[in-house]
């Protein structure tokens, strides 16, 4: 009986992994292709204004061809705070996967956000924990609406 407990609990355990992983297949996919193809892609540092800061803030741009494929964000936000975001586009510029990682000098969180095929709603959000954060919870929609806006803000000025 024991065994029995055993493989079932471990069947059902690898069942919700492999689901776990089939519905952020497509992401992945889009991360390994643009990270494993960056040597072919136009980069360049370019300077963009920020809603609500007064200065100007750097971002790093991969296009492939005239479409940005992967945007990387660096703020400081404190003597030893930063908070890296990296954004993925899928081929058709829509944005698919964001990449954050906030590092206090002591210790790193990450958290991974991954949106639907037009780019404009958050499915699935994994927090530092590596667990999903609920879909139906306030900082879920939050969340989700200021990745894509801010997405879309550097979006129409890299392009300029």
């Amino acid at each position: 009986m024991k065994s029995f407990l055993l493989i079932a609990t471990l069947a059902l355990s690898t069942g919700l992994m492999v689901q776990a992983q089939e519905d952020t297949a497509y992401h992945r996919k889009v991360y390994a292709d643009v990270n494993n193809r960056l040597g072919d892609f136009s980069t360049n540092k370019v300077l963009i204004k920020r809603a609500g800061e007064s200065g100007k803030t750097a971002v790093l741009v991969w296009w492939e061809a005239s479409l940005v494929r992967k945007v990387v964000l660096k703020e400081k936000q404190g003597p030893d705070y930063t908070r890296t975001t990296e954004f993925y586009y899928n081929p058709d510029q829509m944005l698919t996967f964001v990449f954050q990682s906030d590092n206090d000098g002591r210790a790193t969180a990450e958290n991974r956000f991954y949106f639907n095929k037009a780019g404009d709603r958050l499915v699935k959000w994994l927090g530092a924990d590596k667990k999903p954060v609920p879909p139906g919870s306030h900082d879920f929609a939050d969340m989700g609406a200021e990745l894509i806006r801010a997405s879309n803000e550097i979006l129409q000025q890299v392009g300029d």
